[in-house]
């Protein structure tokens, strides 16, 4: 019987590549190959979106959400700088007044602070407009109010006031003239005019005292602008000049570099350094919440004022519990910032720590910190965005990408702990460093790459899925098709050299049927007869080849391994043959069917063999059918065809019988040695073996005739011609099948070697005769 591919399943031209692989045709999924990797590349190229979106400021506010979340993880530090703020409040609100105050107030109060409370410096978030005078107001109090504050200014105190670019913008004059009184920005290359600074004329003396810039990029509480480029020299933030003060630094010690604001002491060594992005800006680093109490303590202006008043008092227990006030400590080497933070007043805005708005003066406060401890927010270099962005989503998309096979649990796990470290990474070296990685362009593009990836995989899983079970559904049992989904193992399709036991089967006489049976009945008899002997090679985990007329093949091992393949097939070649004996009991039964006395009398005869074979899809380039080539699978079909020669159903070669015996050491399955053989195209002789059936079903009497069989096969080999004439006389009175025309039997193994001893015996072989029989066929 032929073993090349008879049949022939169709493939569409393109899915796969026909290659010649050491001379054995193959198939070898070239486009799977080109399409993931044009996949990988379109799922990095994704991250490129999601750095345009960057480009664009569409992630900012994300990004800053991302900021928030690190700075509640980090919670509140510490600072080497105290700052206390004096609040403009509700209750100092109902004391004084709507706004503008008497300047007199802030001199008292700051006087008070500086002298009695012993404060490093003092800022004031107020900015003191001529032009913020109501017409209501009595001019000769406001007068007396600056005059007063003007002598405290005049004799050069550790304070700083408010300056602001807020409510100026950009105009032009009739002659066409633009002016542009905004914030003037270092990376727009220009320099612009000062705001409006607080200034005092006391006699022929015009004063300018301290002034420090308290404006915010865009209102926001992230970042603010340490200087102002001015047409002449540099106007700097509040923060700066508090905390030059206090380190006791002059106003000369501040310079501007292209990347950092310094501040050097007065023999010009660096006491500080505040990096720049965008040439002047500055992230703040916020220590705490706004109500927090320890880190940042607060009083009343109000009650700051009636304290420094009670100063002041002719009763001298009203001084001394004033001073006990002012020199308890809370204001001793404090930076003093006293700004407004009434609701009414509306100074507000959220922080990174504050999802509800507070007052803005702790941008100042938090600042100032920022400077003193060093502690500034790092970023990576915007050429590193890319990097990080493509690198991340990279690694997480190839190991998504790669998760097929036993370990693609493994490797998604490891793709969630690459992501899940980064995003680790991100909030660790925030808390540690203040360090602050992008966020939503890595995570964003590979969350989203990978989600994307997932989705065509599990579309393309899908697709195979159905690939292979329209491969290998014909070939193997439903289950096993199951399985080999489940577990996304690839079969290897093409000559791939596996070992294996294939599997022989063919009707006895079937060209009888063909006679006696009308084509529709022939038909019948085939499907139920071939569907009985496929479910039991398929439940023992065997692969359906082919069907060859009356003919089943059938291998176990390929395409998936199986262990204890041997057995497996020899268990189902006793099924099948216990089967056929049901089929032949039923179809004598069915009376209403009319079956001819041949089909009462069906037999089938099976060969096994087991060894290494190329297995897999072979066939033209159009055509093609998953099947075995190889000596491996010709002997086995000699087992099948030599049967009938030998007076036996099923019939093994020595390596089926050796694995079936090896992988199962209780002996469930009975063979009988039937002795050696050379088949047509070998030259050595090939052990064979009768399978006789399950050890639990083999009779006694069988038992004996097997013995009885065995003992003479020595002797025939011994060349005692009479000694095993009388042996195989012995079995044949005992061989569970005897002929019987009746039941399809014309002869058995005893009788068989009856009559090669009358031959034998006639035509003695000489010495060195090995015991072999020349098979003239196939």
């Amino acid at each position: 019987m032929a073993v090349s591919a008879r049949s022939r399943r169709d493939t569409r031209c393109g899915e796969a590549e026909l290659v010649h692989l050491g001379g054995v045709s193959t198939l070898r999924p070239l486009r799977s190959l080109r399409a993931t990797l044009w996949l990988y590349l379109s799922l990095v190229a994704l991250s490129l979106f999601w750095l345009l979106l960057s480009q664009w400021g569409v992630l900012r506010p994300l990004e800053n959400l991302t900021v928030d979340a690190r700075y509640r993880v980090r919670g509140p530090v510490d600072s080497p700088v105290r700052v206390v703020y004096v609040d403009i409040d509700s209750p100092a609100m109902a004391t004084f007044g709507n706004f503008p105050w008497s300047q007199a107030i802030f001199s008292r109060v700051s006087a008070a602070l500086l002298r009695e409370g012993g404060a490093r410096a003092v800022g004031i978030d107020v900015v003191f407009s001529e032009a913020g005078v109501p017409n209501v107001a009595d001019l000769a109090a406001v007068e007396r109010g600056r005059m007063e504050f003007a002598r405290l200014l005049f004799s050069n105190p550790p304070i700083v006031l408010a300056a602001s670019y807020a409510g100026r913008g950009r105009y032009e004059l009739e002659d066409g003239t633009r002016i542009d009184e905004t914030l003037p920005m270092v990376e727009q290359g220009r320099r612009g005019p000062a705001p409006e600074m607080p200034h005092y004329v006391i006699g022929p003396v015009r004063l300018m005292p301290p002034a420090g810039l308290i404006d915010a990029m865009d209102g926001d509480t992230r970042e603010v602008p340490v200087f102002a480029p001015l047409e002449e020299g540099y106007l700097f933030h509040m923060s700066v000049e508090l905390a030059r003060l206090h380190w006791g630094l002059p106003r000369e010690g501040l310079r501007v570099t292209e990347r950092r604001v310094e501040l050097r002491d007065a023999e010009d060594r660096l006491v500080r350094a505040i990096p720049l992005h965008r040439g002047q800006l500055v992230d703040v680093n916020w220590f705490s919440r706004w109500h927090d109490d320890r880190h940042n303590p607060r009083v009343s202006i109000a009650r700051v004022f009636y304290e420094a008043e009670r100063l002041n008092s002719p009763d001298a227990e009203e001084v001394a519990e004033a001073r006990a006030f002012f020199a308890g400590g809370y204001f001793k080497d404090a930076i003093i910032l006293i700004g407004p933070v009434d609701p009414l007043l509306q100074d507000l805005a959220p922080t990174p720590l504050d999802a509800s708005p507070v007052p803005k003066v702790g941008v100042h406060g938090n600042m100032v910190k920022t400077i003193v401890s060093g502690r500034f927010l790092k970023h990576p270099p915007d050429w590193s965005l890319p990097i990080i962005t493509i690198g991340l989503t990279a690694l997480v998309v190839g190991l998504s990408l790669a998760s097929e096979g036993r370990r693609s649990g493994l490797r998604r796990v490891v793709a969630l702990a690459v992501l899940l470290g980064y995003l680790a990474a991100c909030f660790l070296l925030f808390a540690w460093s203040d360090w602050v990685l992008p966020m939503i362009e890595p995570l964003g593009a590979a969350f989203s790459a990978a989600f994307v990836g997932g989705a065509v995989q599990l579309i393309l899983a899908q697709k195979q899925k159905g690939r292979i079970k329209g491969l290998f559904g014909a070939y193997l049992a439903p289950a096993v098709v199951e399985a080999m989904v489940e577990s996304g193992q690839e079969p290897k399709l093409g000559g791939v050299e596996e070992e294996i036991t294939a599997y022989f089967s063919d009707v006895q006489s079937f060209s009888t049927f063909s006679e006696k049976l009308s084509p529709s009945q022939l038909v019948e008899l085939m499907n139920e007869y071939l569907t009985a002997c496929t479910d039991i090679v398929q439940a023992e985990g065997g692969t359906l080849d082919k069907y060859v007329g009356d003919a089943v093949v059938a291998m176990f091992g390929a395409p998936l391994a199986l262990p204890g393949h041997p057995h497996r097939a020899c268990v189902a070649a006793l099924r099948v043959q216990r089967r056929c004996a049901e089929l032949r009991a039923k179809w004598r039964r069915e009376t209403e069917r009319a079956w001819p006395e041949v089909v009462c009398r069906l037999r089938t005869r099976i060969g096994l063999n087991t060894g290494r074979a190329v297995v897999g899809n072979m066939g033209s380039n159009s055509r093609f059918s998953y099947t075995m080539m190889g000596d491996t699978v010709n002997l086995a079909a000699r087992m099948e065809s030599g049967a009938a020669s030998w007076g036996v159903y099923t019939m093994c070669a020595d390596p089926a019988r050796a694995g079936c015996e090896a992988a199962d050491p209780g002996g469930e399955v009975v063979f009988r040695r039937l002795g050696r053989v050379v088949v047509r195209g070998r030259k050595q002789p090939v052990p064979i073996h009768e399978i006789v059936g399950f050890k639990d079903e083999v009779s006694d009497e069988t038992r004996e005739a097997i013995a009885r069989f065995e003992a003479g096969l020595e002797k025939f080999y011994a060349q005692d011609w009479e000694g095993a004439a009388a042996a195989f006389r012995k079995s044949a009175e005992l061989e569970p099948l005897r002929p019987d025309p009746a039941e399809g039997i014309a002869t058995n193994p005893s009788l068989i070697y009856q009559r090669l001893v009358l031959e034998l015996r006639a035509n003695p072989p000489g010495p060195g005769w090995n015991g072999a029989h020349v098979m003239k066929g196939k």
